[in-house]
């Protein structure tokens, strides 16, 4: 791992996270991987 972040989510994208991870079967930091990777 080249890069750590921290920073903070309001509630409902938290839960969005959650949802998308457990729909895609995925880690979260996975979904935000690709979240970053679609807008960059």
């Amino acid at each position: 791992m080249i890069h750590r972040s921290t920073f903070a989510l309001d509630d409902a994208t938290s839960k969005r996270i959650r949802s998308l991870a457990a729909l895609w079967q995925v880690s979260q930091a996975e979904v935000r991987k690709a979240n970053y990777e679609a807008h960059h």
